[in-house]
């Protein structure tokens, strides 16, 4: 295995108090001199095939976040600050697994995935469904953009009470984060929806 990168960090203050901070990393992850069974073959023909060139599993290029924040201090009175934090995080296309949604024959070598075979099991067949082509063992996953925004209220004399109001994906992203994949099987976990909550915290 290849890895390179490099990661970069910054912190600046703008007009009316306004603070943005990035973090951006690079990551060129790279299979070498790697081989495994390939797994998603029919039982009994199963391949040792070549990742060489391939990206680790879970592995994006590109990553960046961004929050832009903003903070209110007041002197006088029970609420003594209000403050605001927008945040996204970006990270480019990934692979599930370390095929990176290559096909390979019985034999081990490259073929277009929609020519692998897969078991077309009659749960799916008998539903009406029409029979899957190698197409259904994709893993990779385009980049994402997730949006998160919070709003908060301190109050007390020693700030000793805070209300925080959240929204977490506030644009609804749905992407999957792991993957179960073999011949006549699919199966996709899911990122966190979006979600919404407040939040009350006490200090004594």
């Amino acid at each position: 295995v290849s890895l390179l990168g490099f990661e970069f960090d910054g912190d600046i203050l703008l007009p009316a108090d306004l603070r943005l901070r990035a973090n951006f990393a690079y990551l060129d992850s790279e299979f070498k001199d790697a081989a495994i069974l390939d797994t998603r073959q029919d039982t009994g023909n199963e391949a040792i095939v070549n990742l060489d060139g391939n990206m680790l599993p879970n592995t994006s290029k590109y990553n960046l976040n961004l929050a832009l924040s903003q903070t209110f201090d007041f002197s006088n009175g029970f609420i003594t600050g209000v403050d605001w934090t927008l945040s996204g995080n970006y990270r480019s296309k990934y692979y599930l697994s370390p095929y990176n949604s290559r096909g390979f024959d019985a034999n081990g070598a490259d073929i277009p995935l929609e020519d692998m075979t897969v078991s077309n099991h009659w749960l799916i067949t008998g539903a009406g469904f029409p029979e899957a082509n190698g197409n259904f063992l994709k893993d990779g996953v385009p980049s994402t953009f997730i949006v998160n925004l919070n709003a908060g209220m301190n109050m007390g004399s020693n700030e000793q009470y805070r209300v925080e109001a959240w929204v977490s994906n506030l644009t609804g992203e749905t992407y999957s984060t792991k993957a179960f994949v073999n011949n006549s099987v699919n199966i996709r976990f899911l990122n966190t929806p979006r979600m919404a909550g407040v939040r009350f915290k006490a200090s004594f």
